[in-house]
């Protein structure tokens, strides 16, 4: 393993307004209150002692619209941190389980069997499981899971054969698969909007194989893998204007097949290019001033990797799992190359996630398999959640990090 020294790039942190209930009223109410809880003036003109707003917009006695409750963002990820499994239904299929980290118990989603092949997409308020049925008199099927309360919030039916692989939230939900050369839009009830064409920065079977999107500093960033014709070539980079439906730059990588795991920081991309061939692949930077390849932060070549993901939190750290023959150890590696130290683990292909403050690692098969959270910081077998089915894949999502007592509203922050 080679690590190619680059400029050290800073973190980045994305920002999310969160808000608090508003103050109390002071008075002023003439119209009856219907969004309050603990209100029951009906014309009161005197103060209201027992206002506590919790979102009502329909009040024409206060100051103006009561902004208690955040709109939802517009893009990416916001919904709780969640923490999910592929998992073996025993019927030759696969199930999703979602797994409570502070009781380290799971549940099973009702209603969603999938192939074994499936894999996991955040975006909106859901975590979304991507199925293809494989064949073209079927639609394929994107479930979207309601982590908060174990349910599928929304089912989309996607075209025949377009293989979902990639999902993001941008005012729609947008998905790009292995059987189409559009990225394609819907809303949360399965109705389809419109659609961006990346033929143009396709592999020779004019489909580019997205495998991820990542927000940066120069707009939405849709990773390419390119490995669709037969031969694997250069991976890529396009940058997508989803109000104008259209690229607005791109660009290649120097290395190719690349994977789903990617991070932005400061001024670039970090994306995991998989084995492939004789390369034993990278983790690549890729310029977004330039639209091009700055260079691996790691080489891989001569070495065995079992899994790597993204760290989330918009950190751009990679986990790594290796396996040296005698051990499986996790790296964790910033975007200068650097490796933060390792932990010792026994993952699986496709096995890790994070959600702090463990890195979870699937463990063992059949009815010894296990889901195993590792402390971040000392690096500790700290819990164990029994999953008693082979894994397929494991996967977290979380929404970006947000700023404390920011309540939105115009009245002074409490001290």
């Amino acid at each position: 393993m080679h690590r190619l020294t680059v400029p050290a790039l800073l973190l980045l942190i994305t920002g999310c307004d969160t808000e608090t209930a508003d103050p109390k009223e002071t008075g002023g109410d003439t119209a009856v209150d219907t969004g309050e809880t603990g209100d029951t003036d009906t014309g009161d003109t005197d103060t209201d002692t027992g206002d506590t707003d919790t979102g009502d917009t329909n009040e024409t006695g206060d100051s103006g619209i009561d902004t208690s409750l955040p709109p939802p963002p517009t893009t990416g990820y916001f919904g709780p941190p969640a923490l999910v499994v592929l998992a073996d239904d025993g019927a030759g299929a696969a199930k999703v389980m979602v797994i409570d980290t502070a009781a380290a118990t799971s549940t099973t989603i009702t209603g969603v069997t999938v192939p074994k092949t499936a894999t996991f997409g955040c975006a909106g308020q859901y975590v979304w499981v991507l199925s293809t049925k494989g064949d073209a008199a079927t639609p394929d099927v994107a479930y979207g899971v309601e982590a908060r309360n174990l349910v599928i919030g929304a089912t989309i039916e996607l075209p025949a054969k377009f293989d979902p692989k990639a999902v993001t939230y941008n005012e729609s939900f947008w998905f790009a698969g292995d059987g189409s050369a559009s990225v394609m839009s819907y809303d949360g009830a399965g109705a389809e909007g419109g659609s961006i064409d990346l033929s143009s920065v396709a592999d020779a079977d004019g489909i580019p194989e997205v495998r991820a999107f990542i927000p940066s500093d120069a707009g939405q960033a849709a990773v390419l893998a390119r490995t669709g014709s037969g031969a694997t070539t250069k991976s890529g980079v396009a940058f997508l204007d989803f109000a104008a439906l259209s690229i607005t730059g791109s660009g290649d990588l120097a290395g190719s097949n690349a994977g789903s795991a990617a991070g932005g920081v400061p001024g670039a991309l970090m994306i995991n290019l998989e084995a492939s061939g004789t390369s034993g692949g990278a983790l690549e930077l890729f310029d977004t001033t330039s639209k091009s390849s700055a260079g691996n932060a790691v080489d891989f070549s001569g070495v065995t990797r079992v899994a790597t993901v993204s760290g989330g939190a918009g950190d751009g750290t990679m986990y790594v799992a290796v396996d040296d023959g005698d051990a499986i150890t996790v790296h964790r590696y910033i975007s200068d190359g650097t490796d933060l130290g390792t932990i010792t683990t026994n993952t699986i292909a496709n096995g890790l996630a994070v959600v702090q403050p463990y890195l979870w690692s699937g463990e063992g098969t059949g009815t010894s398999a296990n889901l195993i959270g590792y402390d971040l910081a000392s690096g500790a077998e700290s819990a164990t959640v029994a999953i008693g089915s082979s894994i397929y894949g494991v996967a977290a999502c979380a929404p970006p990090p947000m700023p404390p007592n920011d309540t939105g509203d115009t009245a002074a922050p409490p001290e």
